[in-house]
């Protein structure tokens, strides 16, 4: 009987997963941005436009941990010049929470100075600021087309799979 003594299987071992999870970790992260993809799309249709910076900021954000071995992936609306992007989803109260003949209404923008506010020629003692109407963009975007994301999820994994063993099999 021959004995063979192998050095180094552990070591391989550890290599060999570590591959398994880089390839399973980019097969997860396009099949998660694809399907985020679906849903960044309608949300760029369905959001209010002005200006149009509010639908240039609407991205499909990821981020890998591998500490924690977790992957996401997230549409995201919003960046430092379009702070308001929650402001448009979810709308806003009155800003007034004081006493008075304002509370729980409009909140009445007073001017420090008699006279001050004005526009063009016309000078005003008060303007009212009722809060804006909300005008959901990223929920329905969601809601619509949940199941057309996973859809794309499922199909770009099997691409992935299907390519990362096409890549074995040539090696």
């Amino acid at each position: 009987m021959s004995e063979v003594k192998i050095e180094g299987l552990a070591e391989l071992d550890r290599q060999l997963k570590k591959l398994t999870g880089a390839v399973e970790g980019k097969i997860v992260r396009a099949g998660l941005n694809a399907a985020n993809r679906i849903i960044r799309d309608a949300a760029k249709n369905l959001a209010p436009v002005d200006d149009g910076d509010l639908k240039k900021s609407i991205r499909v954000s990821s981020r890998v941990d591998k500490r924690q071995g977790k992957i996401t992936s997230k549409v995201v609306a919003g960046n430092k010049k379009v702070y308001y992007a929650h402001f448009i989803e979810y709308g806003t109260a009155s800003y007034y929470t004081g006493s008075g003949d304002s509370k729980r209404s409009d909140y009445k923008i007073k001017p420090e100075k008699r006279g001050a506010l004005g526009f063009g020629s016309v000078v005003v003692e008060s303007v009212s600021h009722p809060g804006v109407r909300p005008q959901p963009f990223m929920r329905p975007a969601f809601d619509q087309n949940v199941t057309k994301s996973l859809e794309e999820f499922g199909k770009t994994i099997r691409k992935r799979i299907d390519k990362e063993f096409s890549k074995k099999v040539t090696k």
